[in-house]
């Protein structure tokens, strides 16, 4: 099971390179914060507009910048969870279990 989330979780890092291409997926939607054209916050912000259905899918940021109140910041640009790169797995699965079981 372990092996099944973490391909998952990396086919949607592959996919979602392409910012907007996941809106077929609405499960969740995880992207990093510093994407080239545009950023993970300005992406964020399209999914909630696009749709009220795209309101409650999870977001969940990617980040290097994990200091003090990096989370209240995503939270409060339409985030649900974040994760600190490198990404530690054992976060990773809890953060997917949480949104997706």
């Amino acid at each position: 099971m372990e092996r099944g989330i973490i391909c998952a979780f990396f086919l949607l890092a592959f996919i979602l390179q392409q910012p907007l291409f996941f809106l077929n997926l609405p499960r969740l939607s995880s992207m990093d914060q510093m994407m080239p054209g545009m950023d993970g916050i300005e992406t964020a912000a399209r999914i909630r507009e696009i749709s009220p259905r795209y309101k409650k899918t999870p977001i969940v940021a990617l980040t290097a910048n994990a200091i003090n109140g990096a989370d209240e910041m995503f939270y409060s640009q339409g985030f649900n969870d974040y994760l600190s790169k490198p990404v530690e797995l054992t976060l990773m699965n809890r953060c997917l279990a949480r949104w997706l079981l």
